[in-house]
């Protein structure tokens, strides 16, 4: 399925009963599908490369095929289950928390930002004996520490 066409689904309700068949009814946890287990990396049926696997929003436990220039792919009963996430509130809740990790981040920042203002203002060159280039790779580091923490979600 073409990205333009997924994103539709998942934003009509009309297309989202469409695609379920029928009205709605919630699906308890037992109910839901858990995550595939092991990794099997399929080629795109129209390119032959390798596809990403992602757990779509972050937190539905269903994961999809994705192929950057052509699209999402489902297995059996995915695309149904996506859906019924979305009916239940799973995306709203998924972006939700996804505000709040970014601001966490954001803040983190912030707080290394006057951390490392601070050092500079004690002279840090003189005192410390650590030169502004090591600075700089501290703050890229917490930042890479920041940013793999973020991406380790999915």
């Amino acid at each position: 399925m073409d990205n333009e066409t997924f994103q539709e689904i998942c934003t009509n309700q009309e297309k989202q009963q469409a695609v379920m068949g029928f009205v709605s009814e919630p699906v308890s946890a037992l109910d839901a599908a858990a995550p595939k287990t092991g990794r099997t990396y399929i080629p795109c049926p129209k390119c032959d490369k390798l596809m990403n696997r992602r757990q779509f929003a972050g937190c539905s436990r269903v994961i999809v095929d994705w192929c950057k220039a052509h699209g999402t792919w489902f297995d059996r009963d995915e695309l149904r289950q996506i859906v019924q996430f979305i009916l239940d509130g799973g995306l709203n809740k998924s972006r939700e928390r996804e505000k709040l990790t970014l601001e966490d981040a954001r803040q983190s920042l912030r707080e290394e930002r006057r951390n490392l203002e601070r050092l500079n203002r004690l002279g840090t060159e003189s005192a410390f004996g650590t030169s502004q280039k090591c600075l700089d790779a501290d703050l890229f580091s917490v930042l890479g520490g920041i940013w793999r923490s973020l991406n380790s979600k999915d």
